[in-house]
C-alpha cells in the first residue's frame, strides 16, 4: 500500500480512474481513499474485539484537512482500544435517526407532504437529485396533494393530476413528478408507513420525444446578437438582487455555447474549479463523484478558449464568493436558479434579429448544435467531440475503465477553433476555421 505523510504530498494526489488507498504515515489506521469517480475521503482501518476488519469514514478531502483527519482518527483508534466499534455505532446512529424521522412523520400524520419530505431526507440521493426532487415536490406535488392523507389518494386522482401536468404542455415535468410521488409511496410501504401504494400498474402520463434539434449558423448568429442586446436589461427584467452581478443569464448561455457542457455545470461553476487561468493552458475542472455535477460521475476537464475566458474574467473580478453564479435571492442556496422566462425572451429577441420564426429549441439543444457544427464545419473527430460533450465512452464497461485517454490537447484545439468560428459567424464572415489532426494533436488552421 503506498504511503503519504505531508499535506503537500496529499495535495499532489489526483484521481486516475482507478480506486487507490494510501496509508498516512504517523497516524495509526488512517487512510486516504481515492475513488475511481474522483471522490477522496479519509477513512480509519481497524479490527474489532472479535477480529473483524472495519473501515470507518471520517470525512471528505479536501473539506477535512490532514490535521483534522489525524485528530479524528486518533479518537476513533482510542475508542477501538476501549473495545468499542465506531463503525457499528455510526450505523446504529443512522438507524436511530431514520426511526426518529419515521416517528416524526407519524406524529405529523401521514400527509403526502410529510412523507415526501422525509423520503427525500432519508434516501441516499445525490445532491443534484435532492434539489430536483425537492423542486418537484414544492411546485407540483404539494399544491395538489400536500395536506391530503396519503392513504386517501386513489388511482383516478393521481392519473388526473399527472395528465393535467402533461397537457400544460409539460410532458417531461409530468413524468418526473409522477416518478417522484411513486417513489415516495414505495418508500413509505417499504418502511411500514403505509399499507399499500396506489401506483401498481399505473403508467407514466406522457410519451417523451428526445429532441435532436440543431441550430443553423444563421440561428446561432441571431442568438449571439440577441445575448448582446439583452446584457444591460437582464438585472432589471429578471429581478436580480444586489447579491448577484449583472448579466448572469446571458453569461451562462455564452458559456454553454462556448464549452458544450450541461446547464447545471455552468450554473455551479466555482472559482476553485478554475486552473491556470493566467497561464498557457487555462482549464475548468468539474468535479465528479457522488456530490459532483458531472452526469457521468467522472471528473470532466474543460479546456477554456479565449472567448470563454472573456466571459469568466469579469465574473472573477466582480463576484466575491467561490460560486460564480450566486443565487438569485438571498434565501436561496447553492447556485443561481434558471429562468424559463429569460429563455422565452431570448428566443423572441433572436427571432426578431433573424427576421423569421425559429422551430422549437431548448437550451440543451446547444450541445447538439456544438457537436454537429464541430463535425461538419470544423472537421473535429467524433471521439474528440464526444469527450468535449462529456459523454460516457461507448463499449463494454471493462473497455471504458481501461480506455482513459483524455485527448486534452485535441479538445483544446477544437474549442479554440470553435470560439474563432463563432466570432467569425457573429461578424458575418462565412469562412470557417478548420481543425485537422496532426500526430494526434488538433490544430486550428486559419482560412487565410
Amino acid at each position: 500500500m503506498p504511503a503519504l505523510q505531508t499535506a503537500l504530498e496529499i495535495a499532489r494526489v489526483h484521481p486516475d480512474g482507478t480506486r487507490r488507498v494510501y496509508r498516512i504515515v504517523g497516524t495509526r489506521g488512517l487512510r486516504l481513499d481515492v475513488r475511481a469517480g474522483g471522490a477522496m475521503s479519509w477513512i480509519v482501518w481497524y479490527r474489532t474485539k472479535a477480529g473483524k476488519p472495519r473501515t470507518h469514514t471520517l470525512g471528505r478531502y479536501p473539506e477535512m484537512s490532514l490535521k483534522a483527519a489525524r485528530i479524528a482518527a486518533k479518537k476513533v483508534v482510542a475508542s477501538v482500544d476501549l473495545e468499542r466499534d465506531p463503525h457499528a455505532e455510526k450505523l446504529a446512529a443512522r438507524r436511530a435517526l431514520a426511526e426518529a424521522k419515521k416517528r416524526a412523520v407519524l406524529e405529523r400524520r401521514t400527509t403526502v407532504e410529510a412523507l415526501a419530505e422525509t423520503c427525500i431526507a432519508v434516501l441516499p440521493l445525490r445532491p443534484r437529485t435532492v434539489k430536483e426532487w425537492s423542486r418537484l415536490v414544492r411546485t407540483e406535488i404539494v399544491p395538489a396533494f400536500g395536506d391530503r392523507q396519503a392513504t386517501d389518494l386513489n388511482r383516478a386522482e393521481i392519473r388526473s393530476w399527472a395528465d393535467g401536468i402533461a397537457k400544460r404542455p409539460a410532458p417531461y415535468t409530468a413524468n418526473r413528478a409522477f416518478e417522484v410521488l411513486r417513489r415516495v409511496y414505495s418508500w413509505s410501504v417499504e418502511n411500514d408507513l403505509l399499507p399499500a401504494t396506489p401506483f401498481v400498474a399505473l403508467k407514466r402520463p406522457a410519451q417523451e420525444e428526445a429532441s435532436d434539434r440543431v441550430l443553423s449558423a444563421a440561428e446561432i448568429r441571431a442568438l449571439m446578437l440577441a445575448l448582446d442586446t439583452m446584457d444591460d436589461d437582464t438585472r432589471r427584467r429578471f429581478h436580480i438582487e444586489a447579491g448577484a452581478i449583472g448579466r448572469p443569464y446571458t453569461d451562462a448561455v455564452r458559456l454553454l455555447l462556448l464549452t458544450g457542457v450541461r446547464r447545471d455545470m455552468v450554473l455551479g461553476m466555482r472559482r476553485s474549479e478554475l486552473e491556470d487561468i493566467g497561464g498557457r493552458e487555462p482549464r475548468w475542472a468539474i468535479p465528479g463523484g457522488f456530490a459532483g455535477r458531472s452526469k457521468s460521475g467522472r471528473p470532466h476537464v474543460v479546456p477554456l478558449s479565449p472567448q470563454a475566458l472573456d466571459v469568466i474574467a469579469p465574473r472573477l473580478e466582480e463576484v466575491e464568493l467561490d460560486i460564480l453564479f450566486p443565487p438569485n435571492r438571498v434565501a436561496e442556496s447553492e447556485f443561481m436558479s434558471w429562468s424559463n422566462r429569460f429563455v422565452m425572451e431570448l428566443k423572441e429577441k433572436a427571432e426578431q434579429i433573424l427576421g423569421a420564426r425559429m422551430p422549437r429549441w431548448t437550451v440543451h439543444n446547444l450541445r447538439h448544435t456544438i457537436g454537429t457544427h464541430m463535425r461538419e464545419d470544423l472537421g473535429v473527430s467524433s471521439e474528440v467531440v464526444s469527450l468535449i460533450l462529456g459523454h460516457t465512452p461507448p463499449g463494454a464497461r471493462v473497455t471504458r475503465v481501461y480506455n482513459r485517454a483524455e485527448l486534452l490537447p485535441e479538445r483544446r484545439a477544437a474549442l479554440v477553433a470553435w470560439g474563432r468560428w463563432l466570432d467569425r459567424l457573429k461578424t458575418d464572415d462565412p469562412q470557417p476555421a478548420r481543425v485537422v489532426p496532426i500526430r494526434r494533436r488538433m490544430l486550428p488552421v486559419s482560412p487565410d
